[in-house]
């Protein structure tokens, strides 16, 4: 079924752009309801207050038209108002008294306010103009009616004006008010109520247009597009940092996957030479046994090194393990002696006295160290003598005395398959990066440098023995 453009989709309320809507129209409908029972509330605490203004008002327009004329007081009412206090239902009354408080004129049912002026008016030596209002039932009619007395003065003669409203004229202006709204405003209330809730979705979807935007780009992306990155143009502050994020991510997905790649062409390469000569030597039937096993070996150590690089790349150090660099160098140099005696060159070991601790693998390290010494020993020539020197607090160095390596080409030796001299049949370059690798795991660096008296020097680094505890609790497997 198609969804129209303008109606929520399946699944809207789920969706980011649902919630804020939903949250933010209930918030608005919410404060709506809340401002609507504060000014009810205050409207009927004020309900005393606006019903003695309307009476306070009503004697002042009774007042404003009684004349004095020759000792003679008048009344004269415009019709509106002659009507009104002359209805037969005498829900308006008046009733104006001298000082003394005999009646001179009322209304309608006027009279039934006589009883009610505060006693202290009918002295004469009142002279303030005063308001008070009263409250009284209507025996005949069971009626409650409210009143208002007020004290005017013509010339020099104080004259009382009272007035009085029924229960259905009490509290017209609230009343009115109420009804206005209730009965004939209603539907603009609520218009504007669905404006208001209308304008929170439409602001909410299109700050989140752009978002919608990336997640279809993101759900574009594969393997033949990882070079594709999330446009951050129009995206909200507050989700800027994930889409950065994710691009960051991707950068990192993109060059791992390239270089998974390369490696995977470059092994490919390394496997075929070896494999290609025994091929051709089987298939001239004319298999040199020591050629064979010369190559054998060199797949075997080729598939070596690739174990070594896959459990380097995901080698952990555990929390609490350490080792003593001493005692690796010892053995790492012991076993391979033998190897470099039988190419005329020898291994000089330089250490501290006592031991060395430094938090690592023992294992990964003799690995790391194994290949910087038999690169040493590759590259040097026969007759010299590779050093490995270990120092405090916790450095292993290589020495050795050959060709060196160029400080322009110092950045690409710990690249995979890199090799200094290409036409060095053994080895496929691999080594370093395996080094480097370990390194990473430990939390530590190697560091390759042009050696002061001719020759490569390279270092292991690891950090100091307290600097280690940030490095996570994983045992690794041996290599």
């Amino acid at each position: 079924m198609k969804v129209l453009p303008f109606l929520p989709r399946p699944g809207w309320v789920n969706s980011l752009t649902g919630r804020l809507s939903v949250s933010l129209s209930l918030i608005v409908i919410g404060a709506v309801a809340i401002i609507l029972g504060v000014l009810s509330a205050q409207m009927a605490a004020e309900q005393d207050t606006l019903r003695d203004r309307s009476l306070e008002w009503q004697a002042k327009d009774v007042a404003v038209h009684l004349q004095a004329e020759g000792g003679e007081v008048r009344l004269a009412l415009p019709p509106e108002l002659e009507k009104a206090y002359s209805a037969p239902d005498g829900q308006y009354l008046f009733l104006i008294s001298n000082a003394k408080g005999e009646p001179l004129m009322h209304s309608n049912y006027g009279m039934r306010l006589a009883g009610h002026l505060p006693a202290d008016w009918r002295t004469s030596g009142v002279e303030e103009e005063r308001v008070s209002y009263f409250e009284f039932r209507d025996l005949e009619r069971g009626q409650v009616f409210y009143g208002a007395s007020m004290r005017v003065w013509l010339g020099e003669q104080p004259y009382t004006v009272q007035v009085a409203q029924g229960p259905v004229h009490s509290d017209v202006l609230a009343d009115t008010v109420i009804e206005e709204f209730f009965e004939r405003q209603w539907w603009a209330f609520l218009l504007f109520l669905v404006a208001i809730v209308a304008t929170v979705v439409l602001t909410v979807r299109l700050s989140l247009r752009s978002i919608g935007a990336v997640s279809r780009v993101a759900r574009s992306l594969g393997p033949a597009s990882l070079d594709a990155r999330l446009d951050t143009k129009g995206i909200p502050s507050e989700v800027l940092p994930i889409v950065e994020a994710v691009n960051e991510a991707l950068r990192k997905i993109e060059d791992g996957y390239r270089r998974q790649r390369e490696f995977t062409a470059n092994a490919a390469h390394q496997l075929r030479t070896p494999l290609t000569i025994l091929r051709a030597d089987l298939e001239n039937r004319e298999l040199d046994r020591a050629e064979a096993l010369r190559e054998v070996r060199a797949l075997e150590r080729l598939v070596q090194q690739f174990l070594h690089l896959a459990q380097a790349d995901n080698f952990q150090l555990a929390l609490n393990e350490q080792t003593d660099l001493n005692a690796v160098a010892e053995e790492t140099v012991a076993a391979l002696a033998p190897f470099a005696l039988k190419r005329g060159q020898e291994i000089a070991l330089e250490a501290p006295e006592g031991s060395l601790f430094v938090r690592g693998n023992s294992s990964f390290i003799a690995v790391a160290l194994r290949n910087l010494i038999e690169n040493a020993l590759q590259y040097s020539p026969a007759g010299e003598a590779v050093t490995v020197k270990v120092e405090r607090p916790g450095k292993i160095s290589v020495l050795d005395r050959g060709c060196g390596i160029e400080k322009s080409r110092l950045g690409l030796v710990f690249d995979r398959f890199w090799r200094a001299d290409r036409k060095v049949e053994d080895g496929a370059g691999l080594g370093l990066s395996i080094v480097q690798q370990i390194m990473v795991g430990h939390g530590g660096q190697v560091e390759a440098a042009q050696n002061p008296g001719g020759g490569a020097l390279f270092t292991l680094i690891f950090p100091e023995f307290s600097a280690a505890s940030s490095i996570r609790e994983t045992a690794p497997s041996a290599p």
